[in-house]
């Protein structure tokens, strides 16, 4: 039977928002939430939090100090960018287990602390139903008009000469909100992505779905979350 394993990163060097995995919400830190609520979720046999900064491997290990399902993994800086996690799961998880269980991997960013452990829960049953193990990936429906600039000017997702409502549109539209990835770590080494396959698209509600990258979101959270 394979294991399910929740991995969660928790780099240093971020330059938009310094320190921003340590950042306080209701009295814990987004990285201090991150493992709770993966432990909350009764989903996991192994927690694996990996990161480069010595203060934050010192405020896990003082928030989960017997934990032995919780591994507190120290990395080089060699990581450093969010395009690299793949590559940097594959590298630890191999270290850590070393082939001995077949894993189920669900990756959880502490820059979402508006996720909850009933999310997780009902992610992971979405995976479990699907017989080629199609990964899973945390969205957030959205109704904007999307635009790129890259080669030319013109718009992703409707036609304006045929402008409609946007409550009108046939298709629907999610973006994805880096709050819950599940997938199989052997489709992941043998691809080198997480998104191995078509997925499955796990809607989420909004306040689940917003991802700290400024202090603006992480005060958006917490008058949602009050």
């Amino acid at each position: 039977m394979k294991k399910k394993v929740a991995f969660i990163p928790a780099r240093s060097g971020s330059k938009g928002y310094p320190n921003k995995n340590i950042q306080k919400l209701q009295g814990l830190s987004l990285i201090e939430i991150a493992i709770k609520t993966a432990i909350e979720s009764k989903v996991f046999d192994f927690i694996v939090f990996s990161s480069d900064c010595n203060e934050y491997l010192s405020i896990i290990k003082k928030f989960v100090p017997n934990e032995k399902k919780i591994f507190i993994h120290k990395r080089i800086s060699g990581h450093l960018d969010n395009d690299e996690v793949d590559e940097m799961m594959i590298d630890v998880l191999s270290e850590i287990f070393q082939d001995k269980h077949e894993l189920t991997v669900t990756l959880l960013y502490p820059t979402s602390p508006g996720r909850s452990s009933k999310s997780i829960t009902q992610a992971m049953e979405l995976f479990d139903k699907s017989l080629d193990e199609k990964p899973v990936i945390g969205v957030t429906e959205f109704t904007d008009y999307i635009w790129t600039s890259s080669p030319y000017v013109y718009p992703l997702n409707y036609n304006p000469k045929n402008r409609k409502s946007r409550q009108k549109h046939k298709k629907k539209f999610f973006k994805e909100n880096k709050s819950i990835y599940i997938f199989s770590f052997n489709k992941l080494k043998t691809t080198g992505t997480r998104v191995y396959d078509t997925p499955s698209l796990f809607e989420m509600p909004y306040k689940e779905s917003i991802d700290v990258d400024n202090e603006y979101d992480l005060d958006l959270i917490k008058m949602l979350h009050a």
